[in-house]
């Protein structure tokens, strides 16, 4: 999903309000986290700012959720592979033939694709599976759910999807659904997901204002009851050292990060639509521990930075975790960096397709470095 439809879900992603879904509003507790630490909340308090157009919606709890003290340095990971009859187990009976392609992806191991008795698609190769059981559940899903953003800021997309649960259709067995394929691929995840209730009020009401704000109505294609589902989002890696889930390309040391996610869409009739990504088996043979900075620290210095930029927009931070960014070094290999990871977005006047303007919140991520406390830009 995420690079498909790129060039036309540019317009998409700026008018659908960026909305965001990442399971970075629940850090998974860590050894290293210092939640403990009886300075945390005053600290947390202490991050504020003194321009009007700069508001920090990340809550003290977020920031000890997120703080760690020490981090691992020297870890290593490889592309995780795929067993051969778990991939048929899930995904046998609906192959209808395997496409030879003239050459494989050079940055994929162990590459496959498939086409599906109902149009759907199923590509892998180690570390990544991105499946769409039919053509219609690729197309509905990719338009309104684009994951350069949706990472990004969850508060948003969390606001547009209130409903806990879906009529008829517990979330338990939603997670249930989508827990025998994490066993069965033995995926990697960390922590708990973010879940969302994809409701027919809520995307028919999202639907009519992108028509409304773009006047492409083709483009959107409308819902059914049928289409209800729920969008489950993984961090992957473990516990004790979750991965990011956003890229950072060219950084301050003009080297490429990589993302790790895995996102899942479960209807009444199943999963329809899995997209896994950087799947990796950690090596710490080769590790140590080494003193970090606080996640308030990391939080003050994305403040500082924008505001010394002249804070001209409305700009709210609202996301903030901690994670391992993936650097990759050679066949298949990737070095892990700690980094804290803050969302936020813009407010941006818009001209929407009657001629109206409006204000849109533009997303954008930052990055720190857990090791120097600097942001990466």
């Amino acid at each position: 999903m995420k690079y498909k439809h790129i060039f036309a879900m540019l317009a998409a992603v700026c008018i659908l309000f960026q909305t965001g879904c990442y399971p970075g509003d629940a850090s998974p507790a860590d050894s290293s986290a210092s939640s403990s630490d009886s300075s945390a909340p005053s600290e947390a308090a202490a991050v504020q700012s003194d321009n009007e157009k700069l508001h920090i919606q990340i809550t003290e709890e977020q920031i000890t959720a997120a703080n760690h003290i020490s981090a691992q340095t020297g870890v290593t990971g490889m592309v995780h592979p795929w067993d051969t009859d778990a991939l048929q187990a899930l995904f046998g009976d609906e192959i209808e033939s395997e496409r030879r392609l003239s050459a494989q992806p050079v940055d994929a191991r162990n590459y496959h694709i498939y086409d599906l008795h109902d149009g759907g698609i199923l590509n892998c190769s180690d570390g990544h599976i991105n499946y769409s059981k039919t053509k219609r559940a690729d197309t509905i899903y990719s338009v309104y759910f684009d994951d350069f953003v949706e990472y990004l800021t969850p508060s948003l997309l969390a606001d547009r999807f209130p409903k806990p649960e879906l009529e008829d259709f517990p979330v338990a067995d939603a997670k249930e659904i989508v827990q025998q394929y994490i066993d069965t691929l033995e995926i990697p995840v960390a922590g708990e997901p973010t879940i969302l209730a994809l409701d027919l009020d809520s995307i028919t009401a999202l639907r009519e204002e992108a028509i409304a704000q773009t006047g492409d109505a083709e483009f959107y294609p409308a819902w059914t009851k049928e289409d209800e589902a729920y969008r489950f989002s993984y961090r992957l890696g473990t516990e004790e050292m979750p991965l990011l889930s956003y890229p950072l390309i060219g950084g301050d040391d003009k080297d490429n990060y990589f993302d790790a996610y895995l996102s899942v869409i479960v209807s009444r009739s199943g999963v329809l639509f899995m997209d896994c990504k950087g799947a990796l088996d950690l090596d710490t043979s080769a590790a140590s521990a080494q003193t970090v900075c606080s996640a308030n620290a990391a939080l003050s210095a994305v403040k500082d930075n924008i505001e010394r930029t002249v804070v001209t927009k409305d700009t709210t931070l609202t996301n903030l975790y901690f994670g391992y960014a993936m650097k990759y070094v050679d066949d298949f290999h990737f070095e892990l960096t700690p980094m804290y990871f803050v969302g936020s977005y813009a407010m941006s006047n818009t001209t929407l397709a009657d001629g109206t303007r409006t204000a849109i919140p533009i997303s954008s991520p930052h990055f720190i470095s857990a090791e120097t406390g600097k942001e990466l830009s």
